[in-house]
């Protein structure tokens, strides 16, 4: 399991599938790269995420958690498309099935 380290859900646990294949990204880096972002004058309120290469989908996430309105996860793993698409329904973030 692996938490969101920012915003509305932070702490709330997302379920990072078995294998090598996928490596998730870090907490410090996650949070790191948003420390940036925002002392840049990122401010993620009503943003549209793009998230390639998205494997856990963690990314987009913690910009949906710090105020982004939606995010499109590309990745070319199956398996991995498929539990970002559950983990947002979980998450209550995805209305269009």
């Amino acid at each position: 399991m692996l938490k969101l380290t920012g915003g509305e859900f932070k702490g709330r646990n997302i379920e990072c599938p078995p294998g090598k294949d996928i490596r998730p990204t870090s907490s410090k880096t996650r949070q790191g790269i948003f420390n940036t972002l925002f002392s840049m004058g990122f401010e993620p309120q009503g943003s549209v995420v793009l998230e390639l290469f998205a494997g856990t989908g963690l990314m987009s996430f913690e910009a949906i958690s710090r105020g982004g309105k939606s995010a499109v996860l590309v990745d070319d793993g199956k398996r991995c498309n498929i539990k970002e698409r559950r983990q947002t329904n979980d998450n209550g973030q995805d209305k269009g099935g």
